[in-house]
């Protein structure tokens, strides 16, 4: 574990050291700034005709621009976790250390998900707000933060998986931007073309829109926290064993 912790250490203080985490860091601050602030003035200028919270919008599927910007960040923070171990070389002095291939892509993802977690903190303010001017409901905040970090984690694996595949940045950003964008759209459009009660149901259950509706309205079904991370593990399983067939390549 302390392996494993030391390669987390060292992947988030090389991502602090990238200008592109900063250039992410200031964007995602802006952008998030300025939709809360658009909801909390749809809330003010229509207190009856808006239904649930502002954090419900503001972490739930309503807020596809943060659904778009995660979609676009989670590749930018993974691209380089080994196509630039790869491009530079060194991915053989740390496979030369005494890790394992598990220990190394746990690490690494533990490194690029601590930052992932760190942009968000700074929205706590957003709900400080809330709470000095008025009294909102805080479950959905916090099954929101919730629906935010698993997410993320899936995001992050996802990314991770496709850096392990290429020594290209820019092909490792594009191949995770094309999958999760294929994941989300796929929960969407695929439940169009089956009417049957089972394969609908099936379909909703790997539906991202709709499990982000429900974290977003407080509510927290242990299904979908098994499938959030279920499907992260597997997708970390499957990083570990690219890198042990890719290794001395």
């Amino acid at each position: 574990m302390r392996r494993t912790l030391t390669i987390a250490q060292r992947e988030l203080v090389a991502i602090f050291l990238s200008p592109i985490a900063y250039i992410v860091v200031a964007i995602f601050l802006v952008l998030n700034g300025f939709i809360f602030w658009l909801i909390l003035k749809l809330f003010i200028r229509s207190p009856g005709g808006v239904e649930g919270s502002p954090f419900a919008i503001f972490l739930g599927s309503e807020n596809i621009f943060a659904w778009i910007f995660i979609l676009l960040t989670a590749p930018a923070i993974t691209m380089r976790l080994f196509a630039e171990e790869r491009q530079r070389g060194t991915i053989e002095t740390l496979f030369t250390a005494p890790v394992s291939e598990a220990q190394v892509v746990v690490g690494k993802f533990l490194g690029a998900y601590v930052f992932y977690l760190s942009l968000w903190l700074p929205t706590i303010l957003y709900a400080a707000i809330l709470f000095r001017y008025s009294s909102p409901d805080w479950r959905p905040m916090a099954t929101g933060y919730l629906g935010v970090a698993l997410l993320g984690a899936m995001f992050i694996a996802f990314g991770e998986f496709t850096s392990a595949l290429t020594r290209n940045q820019i092909v490792a950003y594009m191949g995770a931007a094309a999958c999760l964008l294929g994941l989300f759209l796929g929960g969407l459009l695929l439940p169009i073309g089956f009417t049957g009660e089972t394969s609908g149901r099936v379909l909703d259950y790997f539906n991202l829109y709709h499990h982000a509706r429900d974290f977003g309205q407080g509510i927290v079904d242990s299904r979908q926290v098994v499938y959030y991370v279920s499907v992260t593990v597997f997708i970390l399983f499957l990083t570990t064993r690219t890198i042990e067939s890719r290794k001395w390549r």
